[in-house]
């Protein structure tokens, strides 16, 4: 579906089919883990079978014993049996063990978590902690065929540590195992570990002493493929605070990295040769400086996203108001696709924060229940580019709260939200108000600072013990 400005949407109709996207479990066998990288696994028995891995396991709030028997119906056990099953067995098969719905259901069920600190870090604090990692280097790791904006999230991290005098340094899977750096971080690790040469990264040594930074939902295949390796981590790093809430209840030393906003150089990329952005308006394609005034940009309402059942239901009862604005929606249906070249997925990633930022409202719909304000959609491209961000009624968020840094509202009545946000000037007034608190608490002292310092202190109260 090609996008557009001024009037160009996806056409719905309310006969459309919203269930052909439903997730049904997969057909047996469990899917297993390579050969190959099994026989590394091997080596990790001691690690795998460690008190400190069980007692992990044990806590882990997304294991559904009924899930497991739907998703692995070869399994010839009753629902009492699951747990034993899955730590015994399961695990080391890679066998799936939760749905979206379960993930729901566990997130409920936690209690809430408390509130970050609103005093921002002191800078005389934060140097204190910066001297202890005088002398030592930070690995970011990211597999060299990752997508781009995975590779963009690590130059993120790389680029706040930096700027405070961490030597950060980013690597890929070519790396020396034994000459790895001080303390390493591995971003998508269901990536970095499993493509072509991470394999002989999964040592137990490695990832006893491993900082893993998730980029996937934790229901996700990708999610399970890596769960092993999760539980054993040091640590881990997300973007995703809901994530970080299930692995606190695994007891799993944890911080939250939302992101920085994107540099001025991926903001004046060329881009002339990506497709999507033929049908943009002269103003959005020039790269400028500084954000644009929230009344004067061109586009009402951006999207990016693939086909969902609860983006569906987002568009068919919105389509006559959002008819009404200028959108730029591309919505394609969700299919595999040759791996882009990395220049053209860095372009795509401008392309975004360009439109992001000459537009008035993104609309950030989860391509399923499980919603968060944080990552790379709503974070990095709607307050870090002044768009107002809208989406659908979200789990808790420890910073950015509804009605104070984003807009919530139901799927039913989101377009209308949208066409009064955008075309009013009450609407433009509140819009105003929630863009600049968003902007401020992403860009200020919470995200420089503390998001810095969360990531240190979690370094540093969880170094391997000498020897």
């Amino acid at each position: 579906m090609s996008p557009g400005v001024r009037g160009r949407r996806r056409r719905t109709s309310e006969t459309d089919d919203l269930t052909r996207n439903v997730i049904e479990p997969p057909a047996p066998p469990a899917r297993r883990i390579p050969g190959t990288v099994r026989r590394r696994l091997s080596g990790m028995e001691l690690l795998l079978d460690g008190p400190g891995m069980q007692s992990r396991l044990a806590r882990l709030p997304t294991f559904d014993p009924e899930a497991y028997l739907r998703l692995n119906p070869d399994l010839p056990i009753a629902a009492v049996e699951a747990v034993a099953h899955f730590s015994g067995t399961g695990l080391r098969e890679n066998r799936p063990f939760c749905t979206p719905q379960s993930v729901v259901a566990a997130l409920r069920r936690l209690p809430p978590g408390a509130p970050p600190a609103e005093t921002p870090v002191a800078a005389a604090e934060l140097a204190a902690l910066v001297g202890r990692f005088l002398g030592e280097a930070v690995g970011l790791y990211v597999h060299s065929h990752s997508p781009p904006k995975i590779r963009l999230a690590a130059e993120m991290m790389a680029g706040a540590l930096m700027a405070f005098g961490i030597d950060a340094r980013l690597r890929d899977e070519t790396a020396d195992p034994e000459s790895r750096l001080d303390h390493c971080l591995f971003f998508a690790p269901h990536a970095f570990f499993f493509l072509d040469g991470g394999a002989r990264w999964l040592d137990g040594d490695i990832l006893a002493a491993a900082v893993l930074c998730p980029t996937e939902p934790v229901h996700s295949t990708p999610q399970a493929r890596t769960l092993p390796l999760l539980l054993a981590a040091r640590a881990l790093v997300d973007g995703n605070a809901q994530n970080c809430a299930l692995y606190a209840a695994c007891g799993i030393p944890h911080a939250e990295f939302l992101g920085i906003p994107c540099g001025a150089d991926l903001m004046r990329a060329d881009l002339a040769d990506e497709p999507l952005a033929a049908s943009l308006q002269g103003e959005v394609l020039a790269s400028g400086d500084g954000p644009v005034a929230w009344g004067d940009r061109p586009i009402d309402l951006c999207f990016f996203g693939t086909h969902s059942t609860t983006r569906d239901e987002v568009f068919v009862h919105g389509a006559a108001a959002l008819s009404r604005l200028g959108c730029f929606t591309p919505y394609p249906e969700r299919v595999r696709e040759p791996r882009l070249r990395r220049s053209m997925g860095a372009r795509r990633i401008a392309l975004e924060n360009r439109v992001a930022r000459n537009s008035r409202i993104l609309l950030a719909i989860d391509a399923e229940e499980i919603g968060s304000v944080a990552g790379y959609g709503m974070g990095v491209l709607g307050f870090g580019n002044g768009a107002l961000v809208l989406s659908r009624p979200l789990h808790a968020h420890p910073v950015f709260k509804p009605g104070e840094h984003f807009l919530e509202e139901s799927s039913r009545r989101i377009g209308n939200l949208a066409e009064w946000l955008a075309t009013t000037t009450s609407g433009a007034d509140l819009a105003g108000r929630i863009t600049g608190q968003a902007h401020e608490a992403f860009t200020g002292a919470r995200y420089r600072y503390r998001a810095v310092h969360d990531v240190l202190c979690l370094l540093d109260g969880t170094r391997p013990a000498a020897g």
